[in-house]
């Protein structure tokens, strides 16, 4: 099995861990290309195509410049992204053997690098899957779709299970083909939902982060094969949702009333 996640915005390169060796992104020469286009734009529209305060704008251009830079410092993907998911996969305790393992099963979409690989090394940005930048396809999500589909389609070619577990957004996942992907693997989409007095709902944006972080963290730690052996996941106050679940999905249920 292969799992995908999302990226953060937040990028910290001074974290640490046991990583027992770094890779370079595959498409590393196209995420130059994405920054020398945003050194070259105005602050302005920077602000405007990114929606972003004038300050941190400033800080994405800045970000921009250092990551043309050799001398800028970068740190491996599964580390070096900071945000709630990361947090919750809490990768700065992984053994050598932990990472060994991930960097053969998982991936992690960017608007910035296409497909990454957990050591594969990153520098701080700032780039979304749905922001247009000219010169780069109607958004960077055409921009980016037959190239990190191929990609992914590589790894999953040399997966035993030929599965993907989808553990992101819908704004990674979309950007990709999943039609194509369909065609060599069995896509399973992790849902987190609660129990409210209305209904089930999906959990909030954070608790959707946070659930799938420790998702992903004990699929690699369990080394998990098997499909069935996902149903154990049990953190974050959630448990498996036996209604929720069919060939494509495997739920787990929050109570929440």
């Amino acid at each position: 099995m292969i799992a995908l996640m999302s990226p953060a915005k937040r990028i910290d390169v001074k974290r640490t861990g046991n990583i027992p060796f770094h890779t370079q992104p595959v498409f590393q020469q196209q995420a130059n290309d994405i920054m020398l286009q945003l050194t070259m734009m105005p602050v302005d529209e920077i602000s405007k195509m990114l929606a972003t305060s004038p300050i941190l704008s400033m800080k994405a251009k800045a970000w921009a410049y250092d990551f043309l830079s050799p001398d800028s410092h970068s740190k491996e993907a599964i580390l070096a992204y900071w945000g709630v998911a990361y947090r919750s996969l809490r990768a700065n305790d992984f053994s050598r053997d932990d990472f060994d393992y991930a960097q053969q099963h998982l991936r992690i979409g960017s608007g910035n690098y296409g497909l990454l690989r957990p050591l594969d090394l990153i520098k701080p940005y700032r780039m979304e899957f749905y922001t247009r930048l000219e010169g780069f396809g109607n958004n960077m999500q055409s921009y980016w779709n037959k190239n990190i589909t191929d990609e992914l389609l590589l790894a999953l070619n040399d997966d035993e299970e030929h599965i993907l577990l989808n553990v992101s957004s819908k704004e990674t996942f979309s950007s990709f083909d999943a039609k194509r992907i369909s065609t060599v693997a069995r896509i399973i989409t992790i849902a987190f939902l609660k129990v409210t007095a209305n209904g089930l709902k999906s959990v909030s944006p954070v608790m959707a982060k946070t659930a799938r972080g420790a998702f992903v963290r004990y699929f690699l730690k369990n080394r998990i094969s098997n499909v069935k052996d996902l149903y154990s996941f049990s953190e974050c106050g959630m448990s498996w949702y036996r209604s929720g679940t069919n060939d494509e999905t495997i739920a787990f249920v929050h109570e929440d009333i």
